[in-house]
């Protein structure tokens, strides 16, 4: 019976799997960083002032945080990975095509609503999930590759859209849409499924943890950890989210970027190209976290995180403008956590919390950094407003990752007690 399961034709479906994870991931870039890019082209067209056309982000953004859990918790264990992705992606791309029509701001305002109810939950939490039930062994490694997916595709795609919204911003809603229903239907029907159970197979690393479990085939394929319920009334998870709420004065910064370099003596331009540099920095960093908790514990990877990005802000403020180079360094040690909320916070939940109700609990602690980064940056706002300088945020940055930093260890430290040991209960997968 295990030969069959483990039978080397289906090991390929290890491989299709990463691979349709990484289609649906790409819905990250198209709905974060390509909105800032028709801003200009739809305030010139209609008259919009720029701040109330960016509340479409901001509500895509809060509904969704909102949102996935209740999804995650009410709708996905009843259609399961395949059906979510076809139906929620393949109609979240109509949606994303349908902003091509808008002429007045309330068209906005209610396309991004339906956009963070249909694909807003697809790419973070349903990859987690599904990476979760098909691999015991590299998780990290499988993490970190499907979740740097958005960050290489904006690379790639920056360029294009841009040129084609100068243009014509509709033929950029068009293209992105129509790239979302294609990946996401593509993704559905030919690679992605909820678990390898439903092809007759076994998880990643099941043999190994087998062997670890003295044969015993069902143990190893027992789902342990604690419910929604309780977690909830557990010291880590609020730890946590103390420790997320205080991260988003770090997090938030990264909207103050261009005005920030530009205040320290770089020009429009070059500021600019930091935020490019950004997103480069975190392919590199996403990929290498997820590599690195494999090897190191995410634990340990996680704690190396924070405080390269500690050091990358106390470096900046010494320097000031005075070194050209430091602010080099500063965006690739800031990247390090930022690339840390899609690589590591997953895989830390996980070891915390367990698998027995994952799809539930990995959402819930979204919604206090959602919450955190948005209100952050109206904060990062008025401390400029109050001290004329953006420098005078970077200690608010540090205070933020230093107290996820606490947080993480005392969670760790917490959940590792028998008090919360005893509250794991185990599932049949």
């Amino acid at each position: 019976m295990k030969n069959q399961m483990q039978s080397p034709p289906k090991t390929y479906r290890y491989a299709l799997v990463v691979i349709g994870l990484c289609l649906v991931n790409i819905i990250i870039y198209f709905n974060s960083t390509a909105m800032a890019l028709y801003y200009a082209s739809i305030c010139s067209e209609f008259g919009f002032d720029r701040s109330a056309l960016q509340l479409y982000f901001t509500l895509l953004t809060m509904v969704s945080t909102f949102a996935a859990p209740f999804i995650m918790k009410l709708v996905y264990p009843k259609v399961g990975a395949r059906n979510m992705i076809l139906f929620m992606g393949g109609l979240g791309g109509l949606v994303y095509m349908a902003f091509s029509l808008g002429t007045q701001l309330w068209h906005w305002y209610a396309l991004a609503v339906l956009s963070a109810l249909l694909t807003g939950s697809l790419p973070g939490a349903v990859t987690m999930v599904i990476i979760n039930q098909w691999f015991i062994e590299k998780k990290g490694f499988v993490t970190g590759l499907t979740t740097t997916m958005g960050s290489a595709f904006g690379v790639i795609m920056a360029g294009i859209l841009g040129s084609l919204i100068s243009q014509n911003w509709r033929y950029g809603y068009q293209l992105s849409g129509a790239i979302i229903l294609i990946f996401c239907v593509i993704a559905g029907l030919f690679f992605v499924r909820s678990s390898p159970k439903t092809c007759g197979m076994t998880p990643y690393g099941y043999d190994k943890l087998a062997g670890q479990q003295g044969g015993d085939a069902k143990k190893a394929m027992m789902l342990r950890g604690v419910t929604t319920k309780i977690a909830l009334s557990t010291a880590p998870f609020w730890l946590l989210v103390a420790g997320f709420m205080l991260l988003g004065f770090t997090l938030a910064f990264s909207q103050s970027f261009v005005y920030y370099f530009m205040e320290v003596g770089f020009d429009l331009g070059t500021a600019s190209a930091f935020l490019g540099m950004l997103s480069g920095s975190m392919i590199l960093w996403k990929f290498g976290l997820g590599w690195l908790s494999d090897k190191l514990g995410c634990r340990l990877t996680y704690t190396l995180t924070l405080l390269v990005t500690i050091a990358g802000f106390v470096l900046q403020s010494i320097s000031g403008g005075a070194n050209q180079t430091v602010p080099y360094i500063f965006v690739f040690c800031f990247a390090a956590t930022t690339s840390a909320m899609t690589t590591l916070n997953p895989i830390m939940i996980r070891e915390i919390f367990g698998m027995r109700d994952y799809s539930g609990i990995f959402p819930l602690t979204g919604i206090p950094l959602g919450i955190s980064t948005a209100v952050c940056v109206v904060i990062w706002g008025v401390v400029y407003n109050a001290t004329g300088s953006y420098a005078a945020g970077h200690y608010l940055a540090i205070l933020g990752a230093a107290a996820l930093l606490v947080a993480i260890q005392l969670s760790y430290k917490a959940a590792a007690k028998e008090s919360f040991q005893s509250k794991m209960e185990e599932v049949e997968a």
